[in-house]
Formats: structure tokens, C-alpha cells, sequence
């Protein structure tokens, strides 16, 4: 559905020609403090109440039309919603006016739209799925993508989702890996069991196997009374996802391979072997085939989970799936709190030049503070965070050395393990830089934008520590 099947023909419009009193008058008649401005059919701009107030009613308007006013195509889909502060939506098609859409048709547009908006917002024409099966995939709403990248990617799950074939989703933090795993096991035909996330880096590696397997009674000091089954056994059925599989430490990974293998276990303190069926999606965010050839990471294993790999792209290398994220998020956010806060248009200008270091999960973040802490209903750009301000200010200032190596390290931080040797280089000069600057571990990561775990986590790659530097 398009924008023109929702126009409004009965908001008056104004000639160019016409004089001040004119436009107050038929304002003032149908209660508007908007008005469109047309010259012939075509659209000339809007006239607003506010800059009338002062002005000889015998003036011509032409002087207080506003020229830059937003307005949107009325060919294109009612996902490409607007962030739009004032009254009237102006709808243009190929510079005629169509109409006008009112601000509270808008919203509810946007409520409805939204709340059903699937992977690309629910259009057959994004190719997202073969044209016979459009109609029998389930999509999730978290799922946004206009952009060509992921579309492919979308194309892909929806040919792999109805198969039992393990998927290994590889991509930066916080761009959507959870997402993706998910919508694959909604398309499954084990939809309807569990769906189970395991992260592997955060179980210490003591417990990784019990958890993992579960434990007959008596296995060790402080079991449970009858033990307890493992992750395995309850996701029996399902899809089990293994996020951040390249932490699992290498004598798991040889249980892990014989469960892949054989789709058997053996409880901690066990003597028996347990058939289980689960479908296993893997996620990591570390380059494998380095660890492989490191000897961090087992060959054997690499190739069993790699079957199907799935790269998702950074956010900043899909700027077209910035503005419909934004809007999903301010949707969710004003839902979720009862609110109706709006972007202007500057902010949303300013945030689609950031780079967003941390991806869909800081963008979401940026939305969701914004949403809570913007005092008036409009987020304008001086209330954006530290962070992008900052970034935005180096953009239009004169390049420096620092800047330089700061901008590397805030466009590549997230591609960690997933360049070459350059990048490497790159990212380890980035970070000699950026800790001598600040002096701390913490106050790094705050500036660039990322938790001071993820700063620790390059020193430790790179053999960087503090005292060395200093």
C-alpha cells in the first residue's frame, strides 16, 4: 500500500498568488495552522500561522512560504514513514500535489504499519522469499532490512530455516545475530518447541559442562538431589543457539563435536548415553579460520558448524535500514513508555551520518534514552549523545593525526577478527592511541563508544597493557 491510498483531498490549499489575509482567514476556517502552497498543481511549499502573526495582510505569501518543508512521495511504500513535527504531510508526485496527510492519520499509519512490519516492512517486492512462498514465511519485527545485504541474507534463511542444516551467523557485536537465529527457528518446522540461547563466553568454563549436558546425582560436592538435565536435553526438540562459540574452550569443543556428530550426550557423572535432536545455530564474532589456524579453535569442529554461514553486515555498511530501524525503535520505545516523541529533522539527519559503532544494539539504545529523557515531544540534534555529537564535531573539524586513528578505531572496533593483517595493524595502533589519551581502560571504552570488556579483550589480543604504553 502506498501513501496516495491514504490522502487527505479535503485539506484546502492556497494559491501563490494570493495575498496574507487570505491564508489567515481560510486557516482560521478550517482550523488548521498549516496551509499548502500551490503554484498551478504543483507544490510551491507550506505556510505556517506563526509566521503570518506579524505580518501586512495585504503582503504576498510568496515572502513566508516554507520551501524545505518535508513532504514525501506519494509512490513510495507507508514503511518509509517520515519523522514529521508539524501538521500536515504534504503528498508530491513528481512535484504535483496530491494531497495532505494529517498528523494523526500519520500516527496511526505508524502504529498500524509498524506493529506488522515484517523483515523489509512487509512488501513482496523486496525479493525477500521465492514469489510462490511470499505469503507462507514468518518474519519477525525486529527483522528490518531495505538494504541489498539483507535482502540476500533474508534469502538465504528463508531457504535454509525449514532444514535441520546447522547455520553459523558471523558478524559484530550488536548486529543482530539473536535475531537472525531466531527468525530462523520461527520459519522451522521446529517452531512450536523450545528456542534456546547458550552464550559460551559467559558460563565459566568449570560449569560450561555440566550446564551444558546436566549431571547424574553425586557427580560432584554440591550437585542437586537427582541431578539435573542439561541445556541440551531440554532444547531436545528445538533449536539450540551458541552464541559467541569461538570462547568455548577446546575440550568442549571435542564433546560439543560428538553431539553434532552423533546427537548423543553423557551426563556429568553419567554412564549412559542420551539421544538428543536439536537443531544448532552457532554465533561468533571472531574470525574461526584464524583461531583454526592458531590451533585455538578445532578444525574438525569449524567445518561442522560451518555449513551454512551467514556474514551480517555492520549497520554503517546498510545506511539504507537507518531510518527504518529508527522508526521501529521510536515505535517501540513510545509504545513501551506512553509516549509519542518524534525525531526533527536534523536529528534524524545527524544520525544517519554516524557510524554507529555498536551497530542495531546502540542505535536502539540511542532511541530508547532519547525517548526517556527528551523533556519536549521533539528530539532535536543538540540532545543527541555524547558520543555522536563528538564524532559528528571531528567530522567537520580539521583532520589530525588522533582524529584520524580515533575515526579507524570507531569505524572498525566491531569488525574484530574478521579483517587482515592491514586492519590488524590498523586496529592496534587505534588502540595504543586511544588508552594513551585517556589513561584508562574504562574511560577508552566510553569514548569510542563500547564496553571497557571489549577494550580488555583487544589488549589482550594485541598484547597491549597499560604499563607498557605509558
Amino acid at each position: 500500500m502506498k501513501w496516495l491510498d491514504h490522502v487527505e483531498k479535503t485539506v484546502p490549499v492556497i494559491q501563490i498568488t494570493e495575498l496574507v489575509w487570505k491564508a489567515v482567514n481560510c486557516m482560521k476556517s478550517a482550523s488548521l495552522n498549516e496551509l499548502p502552497v500551490l503554484s498551478g498543481q504543483t507544490f510551491s511549499g507550506i505556510l505556517h500561522a506563526k509566521d503570518l502573526l506579524n505580518s501586512d495582510p495585504n503582503n504576498s505569501i510568496k515572502e513566508y512560504i516554507d520551501k524545505d518543508c518535508c513532504t514525501i512521495n506519494g509512490t513510495e511504500e507507508l514503511y518509509f514513514l517520515p519523522f514529521y513535527n508539524h501538521q500536515l504531510l504534504p503528498v508530491i508526485n513528481d512535484g504535483i500535489y496530491h494531497g495532505c496527510i494529517s498528523r494523526n492519520t500519520l500516527h496511526r499509519l505508524f502504529y498500524n504499519e509498524l506493529s506488522q512490519v515484517i523483515l523489509s516492512g512487509g512488501s513482496s517486492r523486496d525479493g525477500l522469499t521465492a514469489p510462490q512462498k511470499t505469503n507462507n514465511t514468518k518474519r519477525s519485527s525486529k527483522v528490518i532490512g531495505h538494504s541489498q545485504k539483507m535482502k540476500e541474507i533474508f534469502d538465504i534463511v528463508h531457504y535454509v530455516a525449514p532444514s535441520d542444516s546447522t547455520v553459523l551467523l558471523l558478524g559484530a557485536s550488536g548486529v543482530g545475530k539473536e535475531v537472525i537465529a531466531k527468525m530462523l527457528h520461527e520459519n522451522s518446522c521446529r517452531k512450536k518447541e523450545l528456542f534456546m540461547k547458550v552464550n559460551c563466553g559467559a558460563i565459566p568454563p568449570h560449569l560450561l559442562e555440566s550446564e551444558l549436558f546436566g549431571y547424574e546425582q553425586g557427580a560432584f560436592t554440591g550437585a542437586k538431589r537427582g541431578g539435573k538435565l542439561g541445556i541440551f536435553e531440554m532444547a531436545s526438540g528445538g533449536t539450540l543457539f551458541l552464541d559467541e562459540i569461538g570462547d568455548l574452550p577446546l575440550d568442549m569443543q571435542v564433546k560439543l563435536l560428538r553431539v553434532l556428530q552423533e546427537q548423543e550426550i553423557m551426563r556429568v557423572g553419567g554412564l549412559q548415553i542420551i539421544n538428543v535432536n536439536v537443531r544448532i545455530i552457532a554465533a561468533t564474532n571472531r574470525n574461526l579460520e584464524r583461531m583454526v589456524e592458531e590451533g585455538t579453535f578445532r578444525t574438525d569442529l569449524y567445518y561442522r558448524l560451518n555449513i551454512v554461514p551467514i556474514k551480517i553486515p555492520l549497520l554503517r555498511e546498510r545506511k539504507d535500514d537507518i531510518l527504518p530501524l529508527l522508526n521501529y525503535f521510536l515505535m517501540e520505545f513510545n509504545a513501551k513508555y506512553n509516549c509519542m516523541k518524534r525525531f526533527s529533522k536534523q536529528a534524524v539527519q545527524q544520525l544517519m551520518s554516524y557510524p554507529f559503532p555498536g551497530n542495531v544494539r546502540e542505535l536502539s539504545n540511542i532511541v530508547e534514552r532519547l525517548v526517556l529523557t527528551s523533556r519536549s515531544d521533539v528530539i532535536e540534534s543538540c540532545q543527541l549523545p555524547k558520543q555522536v555529537l563528538t564524532y559528528l564535531k571531528r567530522e567537520s573539524g580539521p583532520p589530525d593525526q588522533e582524529n584520524k586513528s580515533m575515526d579507524t578505531l570507531a569505524l572498525h572496533w566491531n569488525t574484530f577478527g574478521q579483517g587482515d593483517n592491514l586492519f590488524d595493524y590498523l586496529e592496534k595502533e587505534a588502540l595504543i592511541r586511544t588508552l594513551k589519551k585517556y589513561g584508562s581502560v574504562r574511560k577508552a571504552g566510553t569514548a569510542i563508544g563500547v564496553p571497557h570488556t571489549t577494550v580488555f579483550q583487544k589488549m589482550k589480543k594485541y598484547g597491549v597493557t597499560l604499563k607498557a604504553i605509558r
